[in-house]
């Protein structure tokens, strides 16, 4: 099972933040991405709790396990 509690030294040490990106630049970006997901949503007249979940866990974990710059 994967875990899905991290300290505050593994909030601190993304891959992200590890690839050049600042603290607040990938708030922005996680943001943005949440912001994005929640319209998709909306759009398509889904049930709130289904891209609630999608954009909380599925993107927000995404965040601290692949870093956010495009190669």
């Amino acid at each position: 099972m994967p875990n899905w509690y991290f300290s505050k030294e593994d909030l601190l040490r993304t891959p992200s933040r590890l690839d050049g990106i600042d603290y607040m630049t990938e708030i922005r970006y996680r943001r943005e991405g949440t912001r994005f997901i929640m319209n998709c949503g909306n759009r398509m007249r889904l049930y709130p709790f289904v891209f609630t979940n999608a954009s909380t866990l599925a993107f927000g974990k995404g965040f601290l396990c692949t870093p956010s710059r495009l190669r």
